[in-house]
């Protein structure tokens, strides 16, 4: 159910800073303008072997299991997170309050993703999952969105994952959904390194060893 979820892109504050105080970046955001081919390749360097696999298959129990990538370091910008909700067994979803300037701009973002958490805490509001953007590598932040970034930081609202290994599951396969919903939270706070990423209907789920 979480995974079909729609992912939520950031658009424009009503409010953005004055358009001669916006980097370039900034202004390519707000405009929301087709990238060119230099963007795209940059766009392509920054995107390339984030996750790769490294040879090796993992069993977690009886009809679960993946291979194993090692990731570098992933930078994740949520926009909408999914937390417990007031009863304990269901869940609401929070859209967080949109960027200025028109939050990042398409060539320094990948794709969309899920960041999933594991908590042991049932508390209302606690985060489940995070759905956002995972940001390019090599992306300046502060230089490249000197306004954008402000609001950022000051909300808190930037996630880093160290570089991990990871194993990956196909979410579509019924065992791995079953395992998952039962027990993947479990798992992962006694044998995992945490989090799990989900992208389209493959879950990446760290593996212990994580900084």
């Amino acid at each position: 159910m979480i995974r079909a979820l729609i992912y939520i892109l950031v658009a424009a504050l009503s409010f953005p800073a004055s358009a001669q105080d916006l980097s370039d970046a900034e202004q390519a955001a707000l405009a929301q303008r087709e990238l060119n081919q230099q963007e795209h390749d940059t766009r392509k360097l920054g995107c390339t072997g984030l996750l790769l696999p490294t040879g090796q298959e993992l069993e977690i129990t009886a009809g679960v299991k993946g291979k194993v990538f090692q990731s570098k370091l992933l930078v994740f910008l949520p926009l909408l997170q999914v937390v417990v909700g007031a009863e304990t067994d269901k869940f609401d979803i929070l859209q967080l309050e949109e960027l200025p300037n028109g939050g990042i701009g398409g060539k320094d973002f990948c794709t969309f993703l899920g960041l999933h958490q594991s908590t042991q805490s049932k508390k209302p509001k606690t985060v489940l999952m995070e759905q956002g953007v995972l940001l390019r590598l090599g992306l300046d932040l502060k230089g490249d969105y000197p306004n954008t970034s402000v609001e950022i930081y000051r909300r808190n609202q930037l996630r880093t994952i160290s570089p991990s290994e990871f194993v990956a599951l196909d979410m579509k396969l019924a065992p791995v959904e079953t395992w998952y919903s039962e027990f993947g939270n479990e798992w992962m706070l006694k044998n995992g390194g945490g989090v799990a990423i989900e992208v389209e209907t493959t879950l990446f789920v760290q593996l212990a060893g994580a900084d």
